[in-house]
């Protein structure tokens, strides 16, 4: 049974929650989802750039060892 006593005013204030707790649920949920996308996103942001790092230090003891030898000789080459 309503009560007639209150203003309209007082009723949708005593009543917020039926709009308040679905909102807050559903905002919760959009929150939830977008700090998943952040979060997965910044996970394969990671992964690349390991993958990148990995192969520069490859590439770079490739380039070492191919040249070993001329940076030997350099090396023994400064000292003297």
């Amino acid at each position: 049974m309503m009560d007639t006593q209150l203003s309209p005013l007082e009723w949708a204030l005593e009543h917020l929650q039926l709009i308040g707790w679905p909102t807050v649920v559903i905002i919760a949920w959009k929150l939830r989802g977008a700090f998943d996308t952040l979060v997965n996103n910044y996970l394969k942001h990671i992964e690349k750039s390991q993958e990148e790092i990995a192969e520069g230090v490859k590439n770079l003891a490739e380039a070492a060892e191919r040249h070993k030898d001329a940076i030997v000789a350099a090396i023994i080459a400064s000292r003297k």
